[in-house]
């Protein structure tokens, strides 16, 4: 009986997580009996809401490891007694992140409850936690989310405890161009490079960024010798003609890293459109 009870406590899970998923990453307010499923899990979907991101910081680093999924496992568990204690229940994993939906407040007090989870956290099992938080303005959750995911990606990038989508600048920006323009932009930058050298030289410059232009501790954040690093930085700026070392090409090359984030996190087919752009 109590293996038959965790069975059925596991499937609800996942039922709710599906639903979570189809309503806030794929847009699934679109779908016309949305509406009735979320009534059948007892969610009210036109109930304004407010959606934020939360991960462990230096994410990249846990997740190909046992340990590091460990630690993943016990901030989910983490984030459900944190939010159980404050009457809330819907969250779900997605990427080794937690989206969290909690009800419509002022971004203040988003940020206050946000503070109180990372600090619960940083209590129970030390991490240090990167978060990002919607917009106040936003009524459809499915573009809450990617608010929220702009921010959480500025906030991890930064190393940053919680960042508002209404506090991010470039980002921001970025968000308002036209996905062919975008493409356009990427296909000037890494010229003629396959599929698998854009993000092999994506994985660089994200490393690059993160270690605030150090190129010893992107190389041991690459897992590589930092004479190696260079001459990937090297072949990059063969092909690119920019160098990322160089403060008045580097932005360029930080535009392209954030914008091919974005439309691979947003599950647009890159290799395709890449390949198909002119």
């Amino acid at each position: 009986m109590e293996s038959r009870a965790n069975y059925r406590q596991l499937m609800n899970k996942r039922v709710r997580n599906a639903f979570y998923e189809e309503w806030l990453i794929n847009g699934g307010y679109k779908n016309a009996d949305l509406e009735d499923r979320g009534m059948a899990l007892g969610i009210d979907i036109n109930k304004p809401r407010r959606v934020f991101i939360a991960s462990i910081d230096e994410l990249d680093n846990l997740k190909d490891s046992q340990q590091g999924q460990s630690q993943i496992a016990k901030f989910e568990n983490d984030v459900d007694a944190f939010l159980k204690r404050n009457n809330y229940k819907m969250h779900f994993r997605n990427a080794s992140r937690q989206i969290i939906i909690i009800d419509n407040m002022d971004t203040e007090n988003v940020v206050k409850f946000a503070g109180e989870l990372a600090g619960y956290v940083w209590e129970k099992d030390k991490f240090e936690l990167n978060i990002g938080i919607d917009s106040a303005q936003s009524y459809d959750m499915h573009e809450a989310y990617v608010e929220a995911h702009r921010a959480w990606t500025a906030a991890a990038e930064k190393h940053e405890q919680i960042i508002c989508y209404e506090d991010i600048s470039l980002e921001l920006l970025i968000s308002n161009v036209p996905t062919e323009i975008k493409l356009e932009y990427l296909k000037k930058v890494f010229k003629d490079m396959d599929y698998n050298d854009v993000c092999e030289n994506i994985a660089l410059l994200k490393a690059y960024f993160n270690a605030q232009g150090s190129i010893q501790k992107a190389a041991d954040n690459l897992y590589i010798h930092k004479n190696t690093l260079q001459y990937r930085i090297s072949k990059l700026k063969e092909i690119t003609g920019l160098d990322v070392r160089k403060p008045t090409e580097s932005p360029a090359l930080y535009l392209a890293y954030i914008i091919t984030d974005e439309l691979i996190n947003e599950k647009y087919d890159l290799p395709l459109l890449l390949h198909n752009t002119k």
